[in-house]
């Protein structure tokens, strides 16, 4: 069985600490409804690249909308490093490609 699913990265204001940016990456399927085994691994995949990308210093959480289509991972990272984060981003895209 094939599953098509993309990634939609955006660096959000984050309200809840105006001193930080959330950097959210969304993993979107469509078609034929992933089994939750399948959508964890690929969690577990972006956290274990993320971990790597910036050194252990985040707190990823995964937000799943209730028909579980679409999550998004936030990331609470320093204004600062934009730019290194960024490229660290882009890093990681092309890892998983």
């Amino acid at each position: 069985m094939e599953w098509k699913f993309g990634l939609m990265i955006s660096i959000d204001k984050n309200d809840e600490a105006p001193d930080a940016h959330l950097l959210c990456i969304g993993l979107l399927y469509y078609g034929q409804m992933m089994p939750m085994s399948v959508v964890h691994a690929i969690q577990d995949y972006l956290d274990d690249i993320l971990r790597d990308t910036f050194s252990g210093n985040m707190s990823p959480h995964w937000n799943t909308e209730e028909n579980g289509a679409d999550m998004v991972l936030s990331v609470r990272v320093d204004p600062c490093n934009l730019h290194t984060i960024m490229s660290s981003v882009d890093m990681m895209i092309e890892r998983l490609r």
